[in-house]
């Protein structure tokens, strides 16, 4: 984070120990990141790289979150009353942290 902090304030011509404008750059950047877009129907939902299946039994909703990149990566499972949202918002945070990644971050 450090490297492009200092990038950043760099670009900006900021002061070499005033650093708050790049600082509020990189804070903004996660919620930059666009929302996944989520197709399909029925039991299987798609977005990029990622899979929601519809695993329910009679008891219970739950829903699959798989990572299809590379192979299927299991992420986890979601029950509750709105295991479908749950599921996607855990896609979105994963994709976004994905992509912080690659800058050299870490997103909590």
């Amino acid at each position: 984070m450090s490297d492009l902090r200092e990038n950043l304030a760099d670009i900006l011509e900021a002061n070499p120990n005033d650093y708050d404008a790049a600082d509020a750059i990189i804070a903004a950047l996660p919620d930059m990141v666009q929302p996944l877009m989520w197709l399909g129907g029925g039991g299987r939902h798609h977005a990029g790289d990622y899979v929601i299946e519809d695993v329910s039994t009679p008891r219970r909703e739950v829903r699959r979150l798989l990572r299809a990149s590379f192979g299927t990566t299991y992420i986890a499972d979601f029950v509750g009353t709105r295991p479908m949202e749950a599921a996607k918002a855990a896609a979105q945070a994963h994709y976004v942290a994905q992509i912080m990644q690659a800058f050299g971050m870490e997103v909590e």
